[in-house]
């Protein structure tokens, strides 16, 4: 015969700890790791699910978000904004309907903090792979100080103008390296010094 005398109590699975580059509420400075849903890059994410997670360069470049996959289930939400909280400028919002973007996702060069903040919801069903991609850092380059002429020049009709961008000057070292014109006629031009005839009337 056999008698029972005890009994045996299984400890309750708990979730893994979410890895750095997994989407969890927090953040992390790094120029280097593969982000992806809180399901890593094998398991689907979870239902009713409400992380903000903020990544921040380590090194005082910006942080670049680039996108590989992605899928979301219907009624789930991916929000990239542009700094490091919730109330910076939106620059990405996914859905279930949303193509792979095919361009970085990248901090602009106005932000100070060159962080990008991910916010993700999830309702109580239907949920999608969720996405994969790489975080990198870049370095922005500043735009140069063009030298313009102000007000109204009128000339004739068929008459050249020079344009000369020489007192252009650059904001980083290294200086200006290529000049591009716009006459705004439809014909372009490059270089520092250029002439161009106007054909027609009208302000340019």
């Amino acid at each position: 015969d056999y008698t029972n005398t005890g009994y045996y109590l299984e400890t309750p699975s708990q979730p893994p700890t979410p890895g750095p580059c997994e989407m969890q509420n927090g953040s992390i400075s790094t120029c280097d790791c593969e982000f992806t849903d809180s399901g890593g890059d094998t398991g689907s994410y979870s239902s009713n699910e409400d992380y903000t997670y903020t990544i921040c360069p380590d090194d005082g470049t910006k942080v670049r978000f680039t996108f590989s996959e992605l899928n979301l289930g219907t009624g789930d939400t991916l929000y990239i904004f542009d700094g490091d909280n919730a109330s910076a400028p939106i620059l990405y919002q996914a859905n279930s309907t949303s193509p792979l973007p095919s361009y970085d996702i990248d901090a602009s060069s106005s932000n100070s903090s060159g962080c990008l903040t991910f916010v993700f919801t999830s309702d109580g069903s239907d949920q999608g792979i969720g996405w994969l991609g790489d975080i990198s850092c870049f370095t922005t380059c500043s735009d140069p100080v063009a030298n313009e002429s102000s007000g109204v020049i009128k000339i004739c009709n068929n008459a050249q103008v020079t344009l000369d961008a020489s007192s252009s000057v650059a904001n980083a070292a290294g200086g200006i390296d290529t000049y591009n014109w716009d006459f705004g006629d439809g014909s372009t031009g490059t270089g520092v010094t250029v002439s161009h005839t106007y054909t027609e009337p009208g302000r340019f």
